[in-house]
């Protein structure tokens, strides 16, 4: 083989070579391009459906009281100028208890008698 052959062929591989780091270059390229094109498709279809999820709603019940009229007439003030001694005070303020604890259970639950 001659000198020139020799060099005809070294610069024949070497522009091969030379095409062959292009085209490994260009499919690195290509493969890094579609690498991080998946990833952020993968990115945004997670964030999609995370960020549409709302958190459940939880109702709490509160018991409120709503104050109701009540048609009942009160009962009289005892008279304790009538009495002549504290066990005749003591009766007549049981017995004014008594009436007027009726009254109001009767308001409160609708149980008169």
């Amino acid at each position: 083989m001659k000198y020139n052959e020799y060099k005809e062929r070294l610069k024949k591989y070497k522009r091969l070579a030379k095409e062959h780091k292009v085209k490994m270059f260009y499919a690195k390229v290509s493969a890094t391009i579609l690498t991080l094109i998946w990833l952020v498709l993968v990115v945004v279809v997670i964030a999609a459906f995370t960020g549409c999820s709302k958190p459940a709603v939880v109702y709490k019940t509160k018991e409120v009281n709503i104050p109701v009229r009540c048609d009942i007439e009160m009962p009289a003030l005892p008279n304790i100028e009538e009495a002549k001694t504290i066990e005749d005070i003591a009766i007549i303020i049981a017995k004014s208890f008594e009436e007027h604890r009726a009254a109001l259970l009767c308001c409160i639950k609708g149980a008169c008698e």
